[in-house]
């Protein structure tokens, strides 16, 4: 779900997407998403943390490389 979002965003210079486009990108229904994401503020959340814990696993990777 976060891959089809972050593609919206990418494709679309304004960067605006909604729920029921990433639900039909992604064969679902709109409310299916709602399982999962409570508003598209929730998903933009969502990938920002996800962002967060990989940079963060890169470093703790790159520091265990080094010792």
């Amino acid at each position: 779900m976060l891959a089809t979002a972050i593609k919206l965003i990418v494709e679309r210079s304004d960067g605006n997407f909604t729920l029921s486009e990433i639900a039909r990108s992604l064969g679902v229904t709109h409310a299916a998403l709602y399982r999962h994401f409570k508003n598209r503020q929730a998903v933009l959340a969502a990938i920002a943390e996800a962002g967060t814990l990989h940079h963060h696993q890169n470093e703790v990777s790159l520091c265990s490389a080094l010792l």
